[in-house]
């Protein structure tokens, strides 16, 4: 449930202030770092929720690393996952070289 309640703080919302957004986007890393305690066998779908809202949040390193990790699970090694993983890359290279 915390990194549901992640989810919906890294969305943020239309209407909300700068700060207000700030707040959200750190409420959701927090969620985020709990859930990467867990076992990504036992919880993958959240933790691939958790890397579409850290890209969401141009926190492009932390979704890449999800996507790695769900990279090695037999379900998500597919065309979708490899896809994103790819965009990601692009965009931390173009970004921080």
């Amino acid at each position: 449930i915390v990194t549901k309640y992640g989810v919906c703080c890294g969305k943020g919302n239309k209407i909300e202030q700068v700060c207000a957004e700030k707040i959200s986007q750190w409420l959701a890393e927090l969620a985020f770092e709990i859930l990467l305690q867990d076992d990504i066998n036992t919880y993958s779908d959240l933790f691939m929720e958790a890397a579409a809202c850290y890209e969401q949040m141009k926190q492009y390193k932390k979704a890449l690393a999800i996507y790695e990790r769900l990279l090695e699970l037999p379900e998500y090694n597919s065309a979708d996952t490899w896809l994103k993983a790819g965009m990601l890359y692009r965009k931390v290279e173009f970004f921080f070289l």
